[in-house]
């Protein structure tokens, strides 16, 4: 301090007392921050590397980045913004004891990377958070909304029936040796534009601007995802080409285009798209079509 004197000796009072008053504001900030409790932070850095999906009628939990690739983030009055996953979240605490957080699931929509959305059918998280704890890893756990949000218009695990229809020269059936959860999945083995489709489901008061059906896949080869629709002029639709993959991964297809035209019932055909000297292999398994009451 002797040096910072001898610094500014030959200026004006006004100087003076503009040091004056720098030395004041520092010792006040310096109070401040030493009487600030030592349980408070200001921001929170909350780590995800993933999400569960937990499935109340099946007992099961499902993990996989794929599946859920994002987080809103927000409170009961703001609203922090959207938090890829795996990721960081970073909330701040104005000086709060704890904080609320709304935490809703974020997924791709027909597998665009580039088409974020929050998913209606998992129910928001809602849960506090202490500001004491400056970092630390969470794995959230979402589950389906209950009835009275959604309905499930069509549910298939394979553990109990076979709603999937092999067409002719193709090979599908239900199987042990490779499933994404619980006991069975469907095993589908075809050539170039052979199908297997599913099971014929009624979409009488489904939403027009929410509903979609998701699918756990794996396949060695890309495939088109078609729907036949009953009373159209024209039938058959093209939703989307899902490329192939070595893991399990879950799709989220949008059908509210089609449920918009007034379609009341129709049927999703997987048809393999490449040309092949063999066979190729997918499976599926916990295939639903789910909409918004």
């Amino acid at each position: 301090m002797q040096w910072g004197r001898r610094s500014i000796s030959y200026h004006s009072g006004v100087a003076r007392r503009i040091n004056l008053s720098l030395s004041w504001g520092f010792f006040i900030g310096f109070v401040l921050f030493s009487c600030k409790p030592s349980y408070l932070s200001d921001f929170i850095t909350i780590e995800v590397d993933t999400a569960y999906v937990y499935d109340v009628d099946s007992s099961y939990y499902l993990s996989n980045t794929s599946f859920i690739t994002s987080l809103t983030v927000s409170s009961v009055t703001d609203r922090w913004g959207v938090f890829p996953v795996p990721g960081r979240i970073v909330i701040p605490c104005d000086n709060k004891d704890s904080v609320r957080l709304f935490v809703k699931a974020g997924v791709r929509r027909n597998g665009l990377s580039g088409d974020q959305m929050p998913y209606f059918a998992y129910e928001p998280i809602d849960t506090k958070v202490v500001c004491g704890t400056y970092t630390f890893k969470w794995t959230p756990v979402f589950q389906y909304v209950d009835t009275n949000k959604i309905r499930m218009l069509f549910k298939e695990d394979f553990e109990v029936t076979q709603r999937m229809f092999p067409m002719a020269g193709t090979v599908g059936y239900r199987q042990q040796e490779e499933v994404r959860s619980g006991n069975w999945a469907f095993l589908f083995r075809a050539t170039r534009a052979q199908l297997v489709r599913t099971d014929t489901f009624n979409v009488e008061g489904a939403s027009t601007t929410e509903t979609f059906i998701e699918i756990d896949y794996k396949s060695d080869a890309n495939f088109l995802i078609q729907a036949y629709l009953y009373g159209s002029n024209y039938p058959y639709r093209d939703i989307m080409v899902v490329y192939a993959t070595r893991e399990w991964k879950k799709l989220y297809v949008d059908l509210s285009p089609l449920i918009a035209e007034g379609i009341k019932r129709m049927h999703i055909s997987f048809i393999f798209t490449e040309d092949s000297t063999g066979t190729r292999t997918l499976y599926l398994d916990n295939v639903k079509i789910l909409t918004r009451r």
